[in-house]
């Protein structure tokens, strides 16, 4: 296990999971169009068989994962961002915590379908304009300004197949199409003293923290990698 700032850093295990699935509520059938390795898309096989309830699906197929609304708070928490930029936004949950901690937010992703959600998560707060999401690829969408904060949940390359993305063959051909331009990227809008931070939860993960070191070490030259720290799941 890795140390953060010299220190092991384990945030608990969720205890309110009830607060997760708020998101289904905006964007339950896009998450149910990704799907889990070689698994059937979980929508394809709900609508083979409408009797099913959801649980009854989760049974019968491993559906990709919301993010753990209590995780990204504890992350606000440990920054205390006052901008954020989220290169990947997903189902909305991330969009949900800024709205929650009460940080500017600025939110990227390729998936159109996600446009409808986005909107309405939005208009749930006080000051929407505070809150923006960006359809399409990260490397394309202009972005403007410096952000305190550049936090986000990559695709899971060994887990998540996503219907509007590409299938990468190999870690590598992952890193070098996705996430090293991501990290360039976010390097750019970077504040001085602020903070990139990554959620990884893909299988031998430490392949690529190892990677991602040594990228920023020999490119990134203004970054300093400052460790990894962990959720305690399930």
């Amino acid at each position: 296990m890795e140390t953060f700032r010299g220190r092991k850093v384990v945030i608990p295990k969720s205890r309110n999971w009830a607060i997760n699935d708020i998101t289904d509520n905006y964007s339950l059938m896009q998450r149910l169009s990704c799907k889990i390795g070689n698994n059937p898309i979980p929508l394809v096989l709900w609508k083979e068989h409408p009797e099913w309830t959801l649980r009854d699906l989760e049974k019968n197929v491993k559906l990709c994962t919301l993010y753990p609304f209590e995780v990204g708070m504890q992350v606000l928490k440990m920054f205390k961002p006052k901008r954020w930029l989220d290169p990947t936004a997903g189902w909305g949950d991330r969009l949900r915590c800024a709205i929650a901690y009460g940080c500017e937010y600025v939110g990227v992703d390729s998936n159109k379908e996600m446009k409808p959600a986005y909107e309405a998560i939005r208009e749930t707060a006080s000051n929407p304009e505070n809150y923006q999401v960006k359809i399409g690829r990260f490397q394309d969408v202009k972005i403007t300004g410096k952000f305190d904060l550049i936090f986000t949940s990559p695709p899971f390359f060994t887990k998540e197949v996503y219907e509007h993305m590409t299938d990468w063959k190999s870690i590598k051909e992952f890193m070098e199409e996705f996430l090293q331009p991501l990290l360039v990227k976010s390097d750019k809008h970077l504040e001085k003293g602020g903070h990139l931070v990554l959620y990884i939860e893909d299988k031998n993960s430490e392949d690529f923290i190892d990677i991602m070191k040594m990228f920023v070490e020999t490119e990134l030259l203004e970054l300093k990698y400052e460790g990894a720290f962990y959720y305690q799941g399930t």
